[in-house]
Formats: structure tokens, C-alpha cells, sequence
């Protein structure tokens, strides 16, 4: 019997590629169909032992941090400075480790030979002795990479960094088994996870072929054991009489798998599930069937594997959470969603994960992953969602970001997504693609772009393109596709901005010693431009004329005429025209002629 798991909640999409990543191609093959997995009981075969070996491999932890070394080492080849730091940093990855070593393998000769190796990366000195460094992390790969040594070192890295955001402290995450063999890790998953699974798969069939209600009951005599409802089902349907009769009181009485559709539910989707988005039992009020508190969320043993097969399903990175001078650094994972097959949303989650581990920005792979298709104009009128979360059970938080790419961005960004890099500030450009793809307006982001060019001019310039890019966007979500005009009006009212600049800054020179002090015309520029900004935040049209008449006042320039544009129900807003303008009045200093009107820079 074969049992059809459709990919549809997202972690159960992420499980599904999870247990396609264990299994070998031939496997692969006979599973897959248009929206999900057909799987059977074989299926499951010796998948605990899959499961543990592709943590270690996936996960190895000898293998980054020699990686972290080998990094730290390439730093002092570019500036001998940096000679000391990087030493000592090696040595605090090398000793964090073999502290961990000694706790559980002290006797080893692993262990003294990783005390050696520290010893003598303590009388490491000099510059020259870089050779001998990159000698000492090999020594060190080698003797980490012992079997036994690998595999502690990596699964307690992969429990405590992988599994337990978002499993929580359950079977093989409870902190006594940090001492337990990989073999007893097998075990221990086979008993929680891919046994209940099997004999529900079983019991599932024989529901289904059962003649007489001995079938049945003989079953659950067989396995009341194995399984903590057959003891308690058995003795309900002990008494009736025909194989009807059974299958009306579990269609009465037991309620159905909220995840895959014709299985019982035996548990209840609760925090040691998914700790990301479940609740415990007490707190799942919101969710009571029928106000039975022992399952809010009904669900089956198999839709509990196929959550627990999830983390390799999913993607991981680093992303910046908070503002631009105030954040913190937080692990997340991600996965990509589209109206695809399953077959293509299991290889764009690949490729997906191929960018983010080679330290692709989110941006750079969303661009990345629309332009490796094969049938590009297919993908330009799908919709794709892009969720990623981070998840920390001890706290019980978890930060979760939902991004829907409609058609007329996945437009965008397949044709145009190459300019956003123009945006060199890394973390405005990384807010200003996630607020897109929430469908908001990246107005926000641009004035902070715009506050951050009045402290360092080089951003006057990305302020602009992102300025230009927003007009973009908008308009083609209103279903206008040629903007060749707007962008060269865009890119006018840009170097209107240059030209006052120069005109000011050229006008107003040095004060000599023994005349009043003047301030620079940069200086005046820059307490204008938080005026001008606040009026474009608070969409104060008449204040922001004001300013920029009494600018002009005082120069041979003339007010261009395309600021009364601002003021028209048709052509480029408000909050367009101002925000071009300030980002050329913010700019770097250039001797570059100023543009003339109708001359087009698209970077």
C-alpha cells in the first residue's frame, strides 16, 4: 500500500524534500508524483540510520571550523596586521573543541594529540610561521575527523543548532543523550519516529483490505505493544461484530490526521512537533477540537516523521535583524514555495540552499533562482512565497516572515532584479527587497538611504537608484510596462540636485581668518536635507516647496518646472520627485558636467 502526502502546509513541503535528500535517486524516483510523495512502509527502511548519517555529513563541524581557520588565515595573508587576531582566534576554535573532547574522550590518544596541536599553536609568534599555521589546522582536521570524535562533536552541534528550534527537548534532544553513542541516536529514533509510523501505515491497510473484524482485531493483538493506541482502540472494538461496525466507531470516535488525509490522528500537533508554530496542550485553547484539551490539533505518527524529516528540507543563513546601527545576528531557515510541480519546487529548494550556503544574499538567490530556470517566460506568470523564521525554543519565540512574489514582481525582478545591486549599502538593500515582497511601499527604506547619505555622500547615489527602482515597481503593479520616460524624468530631477549642490557648495568658500565665520556650503546642505526629508516622510508637499524655493532664492538656477508635477494627480509622485532630488543634492562632490535635461543615467 502506498500512502500520498500531498506538499501543501509548508513544513510539511520541507519534510517531504527532507526525506527525498535520505534516499538514493533510484528511490527518489518512485516516489515522486505532480503534488507530493507516494510512500510505503519499505520506504522507511533503515531511514533512522539515513537520518543520523546525513546530520554528521551535512552538518560536520570539523569541516567548518577548519574552514573558519583557513579564513582567519587568509585575512593575515592580506594584511600582515591582522597576524595576531587571526592567531588567537584560531587557537579559540581549536580550544573550544578539544574541551569538548576531553569531556567525553580524555583518554583517547585523539585527545593528546589535539593537546599537542594547541601547545603548539601557543608558541606560534611571528608572521612567518603562517606556514607552519596552515600544517597545524591540517594535523588538527585530521585527528578531529576521527570517527567517533566527528560524529559527538557534529550531532550535539546539529541537536543543540539544528533540531532543537525546532523540536524543542524531545526524544533525542534531551540533554543526557549528548552522551550517548551515534548507534543509541539510531535507536532511539527508529523507536519515536519510524516505527509508530510503519505499524500506522500497516494498521491503515488493514483497515482498508480487512474481511471479517478477526483481521483487524488480530492485528492490534499483535501489536498493542508496539504502538500506544492499538491497546486502547482494541478494547473498544473487541465486541463488534462486523468490519462495518469497526470502521463507523473510528470514523465516530477517533478523529483524522489534520495532515495527510485518510490516517488517524494518535497525538496532537503541539510544541515537541514543531516548536516554530506549534503550542503546548495547556496553551492551545484557540485550537480545542470540540474543547478536548488531549488534542487540540489532531495529527498522526506519520505526519509527525514526515515534520521531523523538515531540517533538510530547509535552508540556512544568517540575516540581520533591527536597524541599521542597532541589530543582532540571528540564525534562520528558509524555503521557497510556488504553483509549481513538486518535482520543481524540490529542485529550486536545492539550488535555493546551494546559494544561501555559499553566501549568497537573500536578493542575489531570489534573482538567482528566477533566472536558472529553463522555461523562463513559464516562471514569469507564476507566483512564488518565500517564508524563512527564527526559531528559539528557550526563550519561546519565534520571528516568522511570510514573502508572496506576485507576477508583476516576479517580472521585476527577473528583468530589472540585476539593478537593485546599485544599492550598495548592504543591509538598506536586503530591507528593501524583503519589504517589496511583502507588497509594501520601500518608501521607509529610501529615507533611511537618504539619512545615510547625508552622513556619508557615497550613498547619495544608491539613494537614487533606489528611488528610481520603487517607480519601477509601482508601476508595473499597476500594469504599466514602459517607463523609459519616467526613468530619464527621474534621473533629471536627480542631477537638478547635483547642479544646486555645486552651485552651493562652489558658492560658499572657506571663511579667511578676521572675517564672521561662515559654515560650509555641505553643512548647510545637510541641515536642509533633514528638512526636506521630514517633508517627504510626512507627505508635507507645501513645506517642502517652501524650502526649496528659498534654496533657489539665493542662485543664478531656476526652480525646474517639474517640481509643480508633484502636485498633479498623473505622472511621478510626490514622494519620487523629492526623494530624487535630495539624493542628487546629497551625493558625492563630482567635476562631472551636470546632465541636461532629457540625458539618461540608468547606472
Amino acid at each position: 500500500m502506498k500512502v500520498h502526502i500531498d506538499a501543501e502546509e509548508w513544513f510539511i513541503t520541507a519534510g517531504l524534500i527532507g526525506l527525498l535528500e535520505l534516499l538514493d535517486n533510484n528511490e527518489k524516483s518512485n516516489l515522486i508524483e505532480k503534488d507530493g510523495l507516494s510512500i510505503s512502509v519499505e520506504t522507511l527502511d533503515n531511514l533512522a540510520e539515513k537520518y543520523v548519517t546525513e546530520l554528521i555529513t551535512r552538518f560536520n563541524v570539523v569541516e567548518r571550523d577548519v574552514n573558519r581557520m583557513y579564513w582567519h588565515v587568509s585575512r593575515i595573508n592580506e594584511r600582515e596586521d591582522r597576524f595576531k587576531t587571526a592567531v588567537s582566534e584560531i587557537r579559540k576554535i581549536m580550544n573550544e573543541q578539544t574541551k569538548k573532547v576531553e569531556k567525553y574522550y580524555k583518554e583517547t590518544s585523539e585527545y593528546a594529540a589535539l593537546v599537542e596541536i594547541m601547545e603548539e599553536i601557543k608558541n606560534i609568534k611571528a608572521i612567518e610561521d603562517v606556514p607552519k599555521i596552515n600544517s597545524l589546522i591540517e594535523k588538527y582536521k585530521e585527528t578531529a575527523s576521527s570517527k567517533q570524535i566527528k560524529e559527538k562533536l557534529t550531532l550535539n552541534y546539529a541537536k543543540a543548532v539544528v533540531l532543537k528550534p525546532l523540536f524543542g527537548q524531545t526524544s533525542i534532544l534531551q540533554l543526557p543523550f549528548n552522551k550517548k553513542s551515534t548507534e543509541e541516536h539510531i535507536t532511539q529514533i527508529e523507536k519515536d519516529f519510524i516505527n509508530p509510523a510503519k505499524y500506522e501505515m500497516k494498521f491503515a491497510e488493514c483497515l482498508l483490505n480487512a474481511k471479517e473484524t478477526q483481521d483487524i482485531i488480530q492485528f492490534l493483538e499483535q501489536h498493542k505493544e508496539d504502538h500506544d493506541q492499538f491497546n486502547q482502540l482494541l478494547r473498544a472494538i473487541k465486541k463488534l461484530e462486523t468490519v462495518e461496525d469497526i470502521k463507523n466507531y473510528i470514523n465516530s470516535n477517533i478523529l483524522p490526521c489534520s495532515f495527510i488525509p485518510g490516517f488517524l490522528a494518535t497525538q496532537s500537533y503541539e510544541e515537541k512537533i514543531f516548536t516554530p508554530l506549534a503550542l503546548s496542550k495547556n496553551k492551545a485553547i484557540n485550537f480545542h477540537w470540540d474543547f478536548d484539551k488531549k488534542q487540540p490539533v489532531p495529527m498522526s505518527a506519520l505526519a509527525r516523521l514526515i515534520i521531523f524529516l523538515s531540517p533538510f528540507g530547509l535552508a540556512y543563513y544568517t540575516r540581520k535583524v533591527g536597524t541599521i546601527h542597532t541589530n543582532d545576528s540571528l540564525r534562520f531557515s528558509g524555503i521557497v514555495l510556488t504553483q509549481d510541480s513538486f518535482v520543481n519546487i524540490y529542485k529550486m529548494n536545492n539550488h535555493y540552499r546551494k546559494l544561501r550556503s555559499q553566501g549568497t544574499t537573500f536578493g542575489e538567490a531570489i534573482i538567482g533562482l528566477l533566472q536558472e530556470s529553463i522555461d523562463k517566460s513559464k516562471k514569469m506568470n507564476e507566483s512564488f512565497v518565500f517564508i524563512e523564521f527564527h526559531s528559539d525554543y528557550d526563550s519561546k519565540k519565534t520571528l516568522l516572515d511570510y514573502y508572496h512574489m506576485p507576477t508583476y514582481l516576479v517580472e521585476y525582478l527577473s528583468n530589472d532584479g540585476q539593478k537593485l545591486k546599485l544599492l550598495h549599502h548592504y543591509e538598506l538593500r536586503d530591507r528593501y527587497l524583503r519589504t517589496i515582497l511583502k507588497g509594501l511601499d520601500p518608501l521607509p527604506i529610501i529615507i533611511d538611504y537618504l539619512r545615510e547619505s547625508i552622513n556619508n555622500s557615497f550613498h547619495g547615489f544608491g539613494a537614487y537608484h533606489a528611488v528610481r527602482e520603487r517607480n519601477r515597481i509601482l508601476r508595473l503593479k499597476e500594469g504599466i510596462n514602459s517607463m523609459e520616460n519616467q526613468d530619464k524624468l527621474i534621473s533629471f530631477i536627480y542631477y537638478r540636485g547635483v547642479e544646486l549642490r555645486e552651485y552651493l557648495i562652489r558658492d560658499s568658500g572657506d571663511s579667511n581668518e578676521g572675517e564672521t565665520y561662515r559654515a560650509s556650503g555641505r553643512k548647510k546642505l545637510e541641515s536642509i536635507a533633514y528638512r526636506l526629508i521630514n517633508s517627504i516622510k510626512a507627505g508635507n508637499k507645501h513645506a517642502f516647496m517652501d524650502t526649496i524655493f528659498r534654496l533657489y532664492l539665493g542662485t543664478d538656477l531656476r526652480v525646474p518646472n517639474v517640481f509643480i508635477d508633484s502636485f498633479k494627480d498623473d505622472g511621478l509622485d510626490f514622494e519620487t520627485i523629492g526623494s530624487a532630488f535630495i539624493a542628487g543634492l546629497l551625493g558625492q562632490d563630482s567635476s562631472s558636467k551636470t546632465k541636461n535635461e532629457g540625458e539618461v543615467t540608468n547606472g
